[in-house]
């Protein structure tokens, strides 16, 4: 894989166009969020339309830049990353302090591994089912309509996961959460 950016003459921490990217889908965030506030009072539904375009908004964050960020990636500086960590915390409501222990440090190097790999971790009986060893409930024939509707809560579940993590378990399944920064600490109760 190496052999690829030297043949290339790409360096593979810093991509020009997905940090171009990134940019434009914050100023499409504050855009359509600063708006929507602003109509709010006189134009309800346009508010409504512009609330859920903002959503989708942040989820192409949490998709690009701030997985990006993770990876140590879009950028050399690590000062970026960071920064583009703390829009998860601001524009998500979700701790990019424990999105990296989670994605980084628990899903990669332990990918779908049952009982370590964060990503796929169930209850049982669990409301959805991701893994073939989970018994067959007749609910999970209906998941494909319900799912996508829950995972729009995922937000309010990150918050208070990241408490419970921060605060009382200091683990997110077997991966270890290690004590936060002061940088960290901020942006964990500045999104409070």
């Amino acid at each position: 894989m190496d052999q690829y950016f030297i043949d290339n003459k790409l360096n593979p921490r810093s991509s020009p166009f997905l940090l171009t990217i990134s940019i434009l889908l914050f100023f499409g965030f504050f855009l359509t969020y600063t708006l929507s506030l602003l109509l709010l009072q006189n134009h309800i539904y346009l508010a409504i339309l512009l609330a859920l375009i903002t959503g989708f908004f942040s989820a192409l964050i949490s998709l690009i830049p701030v997985h990006e960020a993770s990876h140590a990636s879009l950028t050399r500086s690590p000062w970026t990353w960071r920064l583009l960590g703390a829009t998860h915390d601001i524009a998500n409501g979700a701790s990019f302090y424990m999105w990296c222990h989670q994605h980084f440090l628990g899903h990669h190097p332990f990918t779908n591994v049952e009982g370590t790999d964060p990503d796929i971790w169930v209850n049982d009986p669990d409301i959805r089912r991701i893994l073939q060893n989970q018994k067959p409930l007749p609910h999970y024939k209906h998941q494909f309509l319900y799912a996508p509707l829950l995972y729009g809560l995922l937000a309010a579940k990150f918050r208070i996961n990241d408490l419970v993590m921060w605060f009382t378990t200091r683990t997110n399944g077997k991966i270890r959460i290690n004590p936060p920064s002061n940088w960290t600490s901020f942006f964990i109760f500045f999104r409070w």
